[in-house]
């Protein structure tokens, strides 16, 4: 919330002036996309304004575009760990033309439109590398790993996400069951 304050004191404006909330809303870390989406929705029940979500991977799809690097069909993976990426193929002027998903990095070149020749993202690496195990090119572009606040104002619109977590992978944190619960 600190940060928030001097960006607005910076940028002269204040909470009620603002018009249109908007956070990514994963993929990403837990915790992130939870404190971001709370913050969003906190401060449009404060004003009244709307809150919007927006993916991690159009956000990044529109810095690959902004940054001129994407000339091609091309994907945007970000590394999911555990041998995993989050993935969305794009067309060259960043038409979605697949689903946000979370796919094994062995199985992510499958899982590509046959049509992508270029990676954005921080699991770029990951995937060009099974590419080329696979006998499929990829260009790397961009190597970017989280979207710039930039990139998430230009993805907002109004009427577009929920401001609501996008989880493509199950919570590692399980509830206790009844039994260990029992013994203490």
């Amino acid at each position: 919330m600190p940060m928030v304050e001097r960006c607005l004191d910076a940028s002269g404006f204040g909470l009620a002036e603002i018009d249109l909330f908007a956070a990514t809303v994963g993929p990403g870390s837990f915790t992130g996309v939870r404190v971001g989406v709370s913050a969003v929705r906190g401060f449009a029940l404060a004003t009244g304004a709307p809150a919007v979500g927006v993916t991690t991977l159009r956000c990044l799809a529109l810095t690959a575009l902004e940054d001129g690097v994407a000339t091609r069909p091309f994907a945007v993976a970000i590394d999911a760990r555990r041998e995993e990426i989050y993935l969305q193929d794009f067309s060259a002027s960043g038409i979605e033309t697949g689903e946000p998903r979370i796919v094994r990095v062995d199985e992510a070149v499958a899982a590509l439109d046959p049509d992508v020749r270029q990676v954005y993202g921080s699991g770029a690496e990951l995937l060009c590398s099974a590419a080329g195990k696979a006998g499929r090119g990829l260009e790397i572009i961009g190597l970017q790993a989280a979207p710039s606040a930039g990139s998430v104002a230009a993805a907002a619109e109004p009427g577009g996400l929920p401001a609501r977590p996008l989880y493509l992978r199950a919570p590692d944190a399980k509830p206790q069951g009844a039994k260990v619960l029992a013994r203490r």
